[in-house]
Order: C-alpha cells, then sequence, then structure tokens
C-alpha cells in the first residue's frame, strides 16, 4: 500500500503498483493518461512502502536518509560497530543496503 496526500487536505491510499505508476508520473519517467493527469494534478505528497521490491529506486535514493537509518535500526555490530546483518532476519533491508551501499559508510 502507498498513502497520496491530496492537496485539498485528504489522504488516499491505493495499491503498490498504482503507486508505482503515479511516483512514475509525478517524475515525468512516463506519459500519463488523461484520467491519470487530471488526479496527479491533485496529488500535493506520495508516501511508497520502500519494502516492496517494486518501489522504484529513485523513491528509495529520494528519501535514502530516512529509509537508510529504519534499515540500520535494528542491525547486530561487530565489536567495532560496524554493521553486520539485520538482527530480525529483514531480508529487504539488506538488499537494500548492499545495493546502495550503504555497508560502506554505516
Amino acid at each position: 500500500m502507498a498513502v497520496i496526500d491530496l492537496i485539498n487536505g485528504k489522504r488516499v491510499t491505493v495499491g503498490p503498483e498504482k503507486a508505482t505508476v503515479i511516483w512514475k508520473i509525478l517524475k515525468g519517467q512516463i506519459k500519463p493518461t488523461p484520467q491519470q493527469e487530471k488526479f496527479c494534478l491533485t496529488v500535493s505528497r506520495i508516501f511508497l512502502n520502500w519494502r516492496n521490491k517494486n518501489t522504484p529506486d529513485d523513491y528509495i535514493l529520494e528519501h535514502e536518509d530516512v529509509i537508510k537509518q529504519i534499515c540500520k535500526n535494528g542491525w547486530m555490530c561487530d565489536r567495532y560497530g560496524s554493521p553486520t546483518r539485520p538482527e530480525f532476519s529483514d531480508k529487504r533491508s539488506w538488499y537494500l543496503a548492499k545495493k546502495f551501499n550503504w555497508l560502506s559508510n554505516a
């Protein structure tokens, strides 16, 4: 699920597939249909679930500071304070940490 804040103050939720399409339209990566364009003009902010596998990399990088901290929150560390792995088998955060090289400057 994703949460979308609208300019009229309302908040709606949509599924991950629709949210990804809305994100890509807002970023100019795909061309919208007239109905999609009308809806996107009412969007003030979108919150995607970064744990979904289809969340675009550019969303994760745009919100990297927050997502990185959430990912590292439950990691185990070695005796020198360097993160070694997630404590609770959080495969998605570990995957992102390796993909975006968050381990080297943890």
